[in-house]
């Protein structure tokens, strides 16, 4: 597999996240970006909190991603905070609370770039309660269960028509997506892959199909039918080479070291014989 702890990953990281938030231009696709990032690695609940509800937008990610989950925070002005866990240090966390934020910039992002999984539920009944029935206490909870919300999945044809689900698959990418190599590198021929996968919630699940078919691949899907998770996975040359033009042209790029294992990815398929004839683009 790749190295995903070198120092020289680590210092592309971090030299990538000292341009200020101010200096950055928000727009829609760096919004459908985020929220693709937080159906993938994120959160947003209405927990308890003694006798009051305790309204969150999480992202947990590894360690190595503090950099970037700096940088969103700065970029949307959520006020939150990130720290790595007490528990497992391996790992950090953006948690936005504040509910003035919540209200004002994060629940906008969300209506304006629905989610595409089951997730949306959460947020449809994190709405409801922050912003319609305006919830203060836990007991409150019971006069809108989350077995309320009523939410259906949208087929394959519909969330590819979407205009954002470009900018949205990016940021999924960015958490559930993975470009790694064979461990036989000793051999000129070893091969180098793309996976994308979750625990889809709905089966099938048309949110990853409407993904393969984006990419122009034709790989099954596969399930592991005791977690429930489902995963595409690419290793030939014309459907890694596919992969290569859909993340290459598509804005935002990837950030983070998603953005680092890319590189490093395409670097290996330059140099392999397997794929001597995959284009790689000027610009990544």
């Amino acid at each position: 597999m790749l190295s995903a702890g070198s120092q020289s990953a680590e210092a592309y990281v971090c030299s990538s996240y000292r341009t200020s938030a101010a200096s950055q231009r928000l727009n829609a696709e760096h919004k459908a970006w985020f929220v693709g990032l937080i159906e993938a690695d994120g959160w947003i609940s209405a927990k308890k909190s003694g006798k009051y509800i305790q309204y969150e937008l999480g992202l947990e990610m590894h360690k190595r991603e503090l950099p970037m989950l700096h940088q969103i925070n700065n970029m949307f002005q959520l006020q939150g905070s990130v720290y790595t866990r007490k528990d497992r240090p391996n790992m950090a966390v953006l948690a936005v609370r504040k509910k003035k934020v919540l209200i004002s910039t994060v629940v906008p992002i969300f209506e304006t770039y629905p989610m595409l999984t089951p997730k949306q539920k959460d947020f449809l009944y994190f709405r409801h309660h922050l912003v319609t029935l305006k919830t203060i206490y836990w007991e409150n909870l019971k006069e809108y269960r989350k077995n309320d919300v009523k939410w259906e999945s949208l087929y394959v044809d519909q969330l590819l028509q979407l205009p954002y689900f470009d900018s949205w698959l990016i940021g999924f990418m960015n958490g559930e997506g993975s470009f790694s190599t064979s461990d036989h590198q000793d051999r000129k021929d070893y091969s180098c892959s793309f996976r994308i996968g979750q625990k889809f919630l709905e089966t099938p699940p048309y949110c990853l199909e409407a993904i393969r078919k984006r990419l122009g691949v034709q790989n099954k899907l596969w399930q592991n039918k005791e977690e429930d998770f489902w995963s595409l996975y690419v290793a030939s040359v014309v459907r890694v080479q596919k992969v290569i033009n859909f993340v290459s042209k598509t804005a935002p790029s990837l950030r983070g070291h998603k953005r680092v294992q890319f590189v490093l990815w395409i670097k290996q398929i330059r140099t392999n014989p397997r794929y001597q004839k995959v284009k790689i683009p000027a610009k990544i």
